[in-house]
C-alpha cells in the first residue's frame, strides 16, 4: 500500500499578509484584474505548498540563517517561505528588485 504524501499546513506571518494586501492595492491603481490576477496567482501557489514545499529553490539570501527557506517567483514577486517538519511559514512577499 502506497504511504499517503506528507501534507504541510501553510500559515501566513502577519508581514506576508500585509505585503499581499499592498501589492494587490499598488497593482489595483492602474488595474484591478490585473491585482486581482497576481493575487490569486500567490494564493495559488501558497496553497500549493501543502505538498512538496521543498521543489523550489532555497533562497540564497538566508541560506546561512536556521531554516530551511525557500522561494519562488510569482509575477515579478518572490514569495519566500521557511519548512519546518510539518508547517509552510509564508514570511515575505516582495518585488523581485527589492532583493538584495
Amino acid at each position: 500500500m502506497e504511504q499517503p504524501e506528507n501534507v504541510y499546513v501553510v500559515k501566513w506571518s502577519n508581514d506576508a499578509k500585509h505585503e499581499l494586501k499592498s501589492i494587490f492595492n499598488y497593482i489595483k491603481q492602474d488595474s484591478l484584474q490585473n491585482a486581482k490576477l497576481v493575487k490569486n496567482r500567490i494564493l495559488e501557489t501558497s496553497r500549493s505548498l501543502r505538498t512538496m514545499p521543498e521543489r523550489y529553490e532555497v533562497y540564497e539570501p538566508m541560506r546561512n540563517i536556521p531554516g530551511n527557506y525557500r522561494v519562488k517567483e510569482i509575477s515579478s514577486y518572490l514569495l519566500i517561505y521557511d519548512i519546518t517538519a510539518s508547517e509552510v511559514h509564508i514570511v515575505k512577499i516582495m518585488h523581485v528588485r527589492e532583493q538584495k
